[in-house]
């Protein structure tokens, strides 16, 4: 069980859906904005935290969002963080900035 999202297990039943409720998407939403704020708190667990994220891409709901939809970016920016490249500070700042837009 991911230990950074409140009743996740709940949160991804709810999401393997291609059409969830908007308090779901919203639920969803909240989430990642937690997630963000640990990510901000403790840098050195971004590729964690992303991991935990990436999870989510195997959800209906993910799995039908257009390419270039603002999760859809998230996910993708958060699969790339996830193996810890080079560059995962300007990823990190990417992510986090992309997730407070939401």
């Amino acid at each position: 069980m991911v230990r950074n999202i409140k009743n996740y297990t709940e949160l991804f039943e709810n999401l393997d859906s291609s059409n969830p409720s908007k308090r779901v998407r919203e639920d969803f939403k909240s989430a990642l904005k937690q997630l963000a704020l640990d990510m901000e708190a403790s840098p050195d667990n971004s590729s964690v935290i992303a991991y935990e994220i990436t999870g989510f891409m195997a959800t209906k709901y993910a799995q039908s969002l257009e390419d270039g939809s603002p999760i859809d970016e998230v996910l993708t920016i958060a699969g790339e963080l996830e193996t810890n490249p080079d560059n995962s500070d300007t990823l990190r700042h990417e992510l986090i900035d992309k997730i407070s837009t939401l």
